[in-house]
């Protein structure tokens, strides 16, 4: 079992490469069907649905982040920054220091996650009933919700090195510029309001499906639209993440199928369980 999962352990250029490729073939179709119809509804629909695509590059970035895509830390870093992270303004090494010590030290004093959800109980604490999923959804959705990330920022600064804040600067000024040129400036605006509404409340939605209310690690298994919106690239599969990092996600699935984990529940029960659980 040892040397199949030191298999499943390999990275990939060509999986990461075709996933991220999707990520953006459906963005492209988001911009271009709001700049065919030009119309306020399918620009609230495009804006909506961009963020989901947002979140679904994070979780690429975070392959990035493990060394999923390949073995040479340069092109690892170079292909991560430039097709997934700098473009949701980031840079790999922002949050690399803050999720490698969620692994190292999960649920513990030392876990940053634990620290940033103290900071707002009622969003992360349990119970978590389908009324207050609403209410964090649609406070998130509004922007507002985004307001949380500063919780993250003790953790985040001191760890940052230059190349961090200047590669997204660089990065974006050319986009703006470019897009401006090309009488395109809707472009990044639309892209900057999904990142601060949508792709924040898919996030934590995500996120509070993998330790809010346990211990340890949900077992889930999720349907074909809570995998689109919120829990793209298996990352439904995040027990097994947590078994070991270094599986990539387009191998997690072969990776439960290896280990003798039962009791796997469906999202829905998941928060059923959540709602009736004390704090």
């Amino acid at each position: 079992m040892r040397d199949q999962i030191r298999m499943l352990a390999q990275p990939s250029i060509s999986q990461w490469l075709l996933r991220v490729t999707i990520n953006w073939l459906e963005i492209t179709a988001l911009f271009y069907g709001m700049f065919y119809f030009r119309h306020w509804a399918t620009d609230v629909l495009g804006i909506l649905l961009l963020g989901t695509r947002q979140h679904a590059l994070a979780l690429l970035a975070h392959e990035a982040i493990h060394k999923s895509i390949s073995r040479n830390k340069y092109l690892n870093d170079i292909l991560g920054n430039t097709l997934s992270s700098l473009p949701i303004f980031q840079s790999l090494g922002f949050f690399k220091a803050f999720h490698l010590n969620h692994h190292a030290y999960m649920l513990t004093e030392k876990d940053p996650e634990v620290h940033v959800r103290l900071k707002s109980p009622k969003k992360w604490g349990v119970p978590l009933t389908k009324w207050g999923r609403w209410k964090i959804l649609i406070t998130d959705l509004s922007g507002i919700g985004y307001l949380d990330t500063r919780h993250a920022l003790p953790f985040i600064v001191p760890t940052l090195k230059p190349i961090d804040v200047i590669a997204p600067t660089v990065f974006w000024t050319l986009v703006i510029t470019i897009s401006v040129k090309l009488n395109a400036g809707w472009i990044p605006l639309y892209w900057t309001i999904a990142f601060v509404t949508s792709y924040w409340a898919m996030f934590r939605q995500r996120a509070l499906t993998e330790h809010i209310g346990t211990d340890s690690t949900h077992k889930i298994i999720a349907n074909p639209l809570q995998r689109f919106f919120y829990l793209p690239h298996n990352t439904w599969y995040h027990f097994e993440h947590h078994i070991n990092a270094n599986v990539p996600c387009w191998n997690l699935p072969k990776l439960r199928a290896l280990s003798n984990e039962k009791d796997f529940i469906s999202v829905d029960e998941m928060f059923e369980k959540l709602a009736q659980t004390k704090a």
